[in-house]
């Protein structure tokens, strides 16, 4: 896209590298921590320093053989996130839906509660039911 010697791609480099060096730990972090609570049932101050880091460690060579073994990331981002999108848009409000519905056979009350706060928040309701 830029040729090597562009310093507008430089600039443009640089900042991408400084937004990944300062978002990747905290990502990092927060899915070490999701990992251990999973795995271990337990909270990241709990296990040991070797368990933590042996997280830490496994979490980072996963992607770095997957890059190295395919190395055509690109389509493996466009799959994720084809699969994302279907989730996103097509099962997860299937899924919200029911549950709404079994909320109101066993809880009406709190089914009222929750439908009314969520016209509040911008959503519509169907009120023939």
């Amino acid at each position: 896209m830029f040729g090597a010697t562009d310093p507008f791609g430089f600039i443009l480099r640089m900042l991408f590298y400084l937004m990944l060096s300062c978002t990747f730990p905290l990502v990092n972090h927060i899915l070490k921590s999701m990992v251990i609570l999973m795995i271990f049932r337990k909270k990241e101050d709990e296990v040991s320093g070797r368990v933590f880091k042996a997280v830490g460690t496994i979490q980072l060579f996963i992607p770095l053989v997957f890059a190295i073994i395919y190395p055509n990331v690109g389509s493996i981002l466009s799959w994720t996130g084809s699969i994302a999108g279907l989730v996103i848009i097509y099962i997860l409000p299937v899924i919200i839906y029911l549950k709404m519905l079994k909320t109101k056979l066993k809880n009406p009350l709190f089914a009222k509660a929750l439908d009314e706060n969520f016209v509040k928040l911008g959503g519509t309701v169907d009120k023939q039911q």
